[in-house]
């Protein structure tokens, strides 16, 4: 009787020196095949120099085997259920191969049937057992195991173990697979061995893991101001080696039996995502790594030298050079390694996972004459390391874990991190990924099928890079000077530098100046100083109203700081400057320039509605701009002082006309009746329209300027003048009150505009004079004056542009009378009501709702 065998060598799995055998009690039955599942040797984790026994084999369970389910399918079929199916429970761990007879009848009928040559085996290993056990005589039910059924199945990885702040173990053992289905075969009947099939199982998992190098000491120069006190000391800080803990963050929980990563192009379930507990560093097994650090270039003295050797000092501003060094030290492995299931990652995502190391830090100080060392504060830093991935495919992820790789991080530290966790400084360099199978090259000495690998594929950091700038944006209000302190492993430079500002008083408008001269900016790298290192921003801003050249724009300043050896790292920073007082303009022209620019009066489109009819803004003053002034600070001779200049109580300008309260749009009297009797909100001459809180109603919660003379010096920090879209014709002191009330332009909605007080027409005309801003208030037509309303009554501005009314470009003999006819332009309370608009700019609405 003829025995015909298939041998499926299943991976090698090798558990310390002994193998281990799978067994299930099957009778033989008649002749055909065997099936032969032997774990083999030689199945090696890929190993450093310098590493004996810590490949993972036993102390990590990486290779231990506990279970087997294997499904046959015929060829062609995998799409469909299995037809033949067996589980092998690990009890005995022993080098006995374990035979499963399948019969001839089985064999052609149903894994080969119409003398197929070939037939095809997929094996889980690790896994919850898939197929219920039936008793000896009935048929399993092979429902739902075709291969991407079977391949969609998940296990999660096993909760970490801790005990006295060590992992023992991280997994009890790994969910491992074959690669889709194995083919097997050509069956030939006729030889005795039938066949021999190499079958490899591959873990599910990726493993990760990181030696790290800290500097025994780092010097830390602390400068600090306090009032009028500097202090500049050296601070000697330590590291505590032994309580330096590693996090993996973000590591995928979940994972599939095929080893498809988690799709980015999905939302991903954050529950399957995690943070591995802490893990210590091996102090007791370190190996041999070389590193590179910097060293500034410097003479026999000491002093800083360019690369031509020169002294940099106040007559040489030549860039200082940084020479490399390599050198060979101990590196310390986290106690066990870290394992995530396969997944996939976009950088900067949320998901994008990370290692985080923290290291508390000891500053010490050493007696120097006993040589005693006293821990004088203690801190801890944290870092981040991204991790290193393999390449995505650049469009649904740029990184991935892949299963079975193995992926090593090996890190110099040699500065202080971040104080704050979330706030990691960031540590990145290149990286190199092995498979995590791939042996040393006198290691492949395992079954059928194996190969040897080069020693030279080791995945590590060589030199880690970082650069690090705290914060990226900074806005600086009438401030000159700026220090960002940065930290870097290789020497920088200052490119791309670009800088903007505005002009105001151009026909345009608001335009742009383009800078791109950084030396005229004081931009520099100061690598030398007490403050270590530091990008030095200095930029005098001039607040002279005495003069005509003083800052008006905002500055954007935009420049990059990279490393001169690598240009892939480097951070953007962008500084906006602002002067005391900041002027910008809202343009509300239109392609058609007799367009009335969503300009309302009390409802009506480019009418009045109180008092004489509206200007057509055909006069010589022709700005449709709105023009916004903003003041921070005045000079401290100035008569100004900053304030609201609004009442304090609502009034609505309530006039009570005649018995019938019927307003006449011809009343431009002031009203008559008491300041209490004004906050009524039943006062005829306002429209009863849209609200901006809903529904409609009239003006009800009005605060306009103080008609008094204690408002005439006040300016307002931040208020905005309408454009020439709300001229007017002459009308009436009561009249400009309510027409103010009741204006909107171009979305910023009634009830929110006012007079100007006195200082605010005099602020705006010496701005106008001075060339900052075009003109507000008065025509452009030289030797003649025109008046304007303001709080407390009107003022006479200069017209022209000549040389004389630049030397006295607002004169008003004080505040005049309140009688007769004259023009107004209101202004709006920028800094109480902010910049927003209602949503439709083509609707009148009230507005004055208290915020």
């Amino acid at each position: 009787m003829r025995r015909y065998f298939i041998y499926l060598i299943l991976a090698a799995f090798v558990i310390g020196t002994q193998a281990c055998s799978l067994k299930e009690d099957l009778p033989q039955e008649g002749e055909g095949i065997t099936l032969v599942f032997h774990t083999g040797s030689g199945f090696d984790v890929k190993t450093d120099s310098g590493y004996t026994e810590k490949n993972g084999e036993s102390q990590w369970n990486e290779n231990k085997l506990a279970s087997v389910e294997y499904f046959l399918y015929p060829e062609g079929k995998t799409n469909e259920n299995a037809v033949l199916h067996g589980y092998l429970n690990n009890n005995v761990q022993e080098n006995t191969p374990y035979s499963v007879p399948i019969t001839s009848t089985v064999l052609t009928e149903d894994l080969c049937p119409n003398n197929a040559k070939y037939f095809r085996v997929y094996v889980i290993a690790n896994h919850d057992r898939i197929v219920s056990a039936v008793a000896p005589g009935q048929i399993e039910n092979l429902a739902h195991t075709s291969v991407p059924e079977l391949e969609a199945l998940t296990q999660d990885l096993d909760d970490v173990v801790t005990n006295d702040e060590e992992v023992v173990s991280n997994q009890s053992k790994f969910l491992m697979a074959t690669d889709g289905a194995v083919q097997v075969g050509p069956i030939k009947k006729s030889q005795t061995n039938v066949a021999e099939g190499h079958i490899d199982l591959k873990r599910v998992a990726a493993k990760i893991t990181i030696v790290v190098r800290i500097d025994d000491q780092v010097t830390f120069h602390n400068h600090t101001v306090v009032g009028e006190v500097t202090i500049d000391r050296d601070e000697l800080w330590e590291p505590r080696m032994s309580e330096a803990t590693i996090y993996l963050v973000n590591g995928a929980k979940d994972g599939r039996v095929s080893g498809v990563p988690l799709d980015v192009t999905i939302p991903i379930d954050t529950t399957s995502l995690y943070e591995h507990a802490p893990i210590y560093l091996d102090l007791n097994n370190g190996e041999q790594h070389s590193y590179t650090q910097y060293r500034l270039r410097t003479n026999a003295n000491g002093d800083p030298v360019d690369k031509d050797g020169n002294v940099i000092d106040q007559n040489n501003d030549s860039e200082v050079v940084y020479d490399p060094y390599t050198y060979t030290d101990d590196f310390y492995p986290a106690k066990t390694p870290f394992y995530t299931n396969p997944l996939k990652w976009s950088y900067g995502s949320t998901e994008e996972p990370y290692l985080k190391l923290m290291i508390p830090w000891d500053r010490v100080e050493y007696d120097p004459v006993t040589g005693n060392r006293a821990v004088k504060q203690s801190k801890q830093y944290y870092y981040r390391v991204y991790c290193p991935g393999s390449t995505g495919d650049g469009t649904t992820c740029d990184a991935e874990f892949l299963r079975n790789h193995w992926y090593k991080v090996i890190l110099n530290v040699s500065i202080l991190g971040s104080e704050t966790d979330g706030g990691e400084i960031i540590i990145a360099g290149t990286y190199y990924v092995a498979d995590w199978q791939e042996r040393e090259s006198q290691s492949g000495q395992g079954g059928s099928g194996t190969t040897e690998n080069d020693s030279d594929k080791e995945a590590e950091i060589k030199g880690a890079r970082y650069l690090f700038v705290n914060k990226d944006e900074f806005e600086l209000f009438n401030i000159n000077e700026l220090s960002i302190p940065y930290t870097t492993s290789d020497p920088c430079e200052i490119v791309n530098f670009s800088a903007k500002r505005y002009t105001f008083s151009g026909s345009s408008g608001k335009a742009a100046q383009t800078i791109t001269n950084k030396a005229d900016w004081g931009i520099t790298l100061d690598l030398t100083s007490e403050n270590g290192a530091h990008i030095a921003f200095n930029h005098i801003l001039n607040n002279d109203l005495s003069g005509t050249s003083y800052d008006v724009s905002e500055y954007e300043i935009h420049f990059r700081i990279r490393q001169i050896s690598n240009p892939d790292y480097y951070k953007d920073i962008t500084i906006m400057q602002y002067p005391a007082i900041k002027i910008d303009m809202e343009n509300n022209d239109g392609s058609d320039r007799n367009d009335h620019g969503h300009t309302y009066v009390n409802h009506g489109e480019k009418l009045t509605y109180v008092g004489s009819t509206n200007g057509t803004s055909s006069g010589t003053n022709t700005n449709f701009n709105m023009v916004i002034i903003e003041t921070t600070v005045l000079p401290p001779d100035s008569d100004f002082i900053l304030g609201d200049p609004r009442t304090t109580y609502i009034d609505n300008i309530y006039y009570a006309g005649n018995a019938n309260n019927n307003y006449s749009a011809n009343s431009d009297t002031w009203p008559n009746t008491t300041d209490a009797e004004r906050v009524s909100t039943n006062n005829k001459w306002s429209a009863n329209t849209t609200a901006i809180e809903g529904g409609t109603r009239r003006l009800s919660y009005y605060y306009p300027v103080d008609r008094s003379n204690e408002a005439n010096n006040v300016i307002a920090p931040k208020f905005r003048v309408a454009s020439s879209h709300g001229a007017t014709n002459a009308l009436t002191y009561a009249n400009a009150f309510r027409r103010c009330a009741s204006y909107q332009e171009a979305g910023y909605p009634a009830g929110r505009w006012r007079l100007p007080t006195v200082a605010e027409v005099t602020y705006a005309m010496k701005l106008s004079a001075d060339g900052k801003i075009t003109r507000l208030f008065g025509g452009t037509t030289n030797g003649g004056t025109s008046e304007y309303w303001c709080n407390s009554g009107y003022i006479m501005v200069y017209d022209g542009t000549d040389a004389a009314s630049k030397q006295a470009p607002v004169a008003y003999p004080g505040v005049t009378s309140r009688s007769g006819n004259t023009y107004v332009r209101c202004v709006y309370d920028e800094w109480y009501w902010g910049s927003d608009k209602v949503a439709n700019t083509s609707t009148f609405t009230w507005g004055d709702a208290a915020r």
